[in-house]
């Protein structure tokens, strides 16, 4: 229950930027995108030298032949997809 409030303070947030202070959807999305990538690349360096957890940094995919096939049909269209949703979303 507390995970949707949050999610939709969200979607209140994102809305009153765009309807009261007119602030364009692709840029609502290309900050929000920014703002996650930042945050990811200060967890994986938390991950890798600080925790030392793992070895590698950001690229952690293995390319093993028997998956190297799947892995570039799947994330096309994942990220398209993901794409979509936020358009529709905003």
């Amino acid at each position: 229950m507390q995970s949707k409030y949050l999610q939709s303070f969200i979607y209140i947030f994102e809305k009153k930027l765009n309807y009261e202070y007119y602030i364009n959807v692709n840029f609502i999305c290309l900050m929000e995108g920014i703002i996650g990538f930042i945050i990811l690349l200060i967890f994986d360096l938390f991950y890798v030298f600080i925790f030392e957890k793992q070895i590698k940094f950001i690229f952690k995919i293995n390319m093993i032949e028997e998956h190297t096939i799947p892995l570039f049909i799947i994330l096309p269209i994942y990220t398209f997809s993901i794409s979509i949703y936020n358009i529709s979303r905003l």
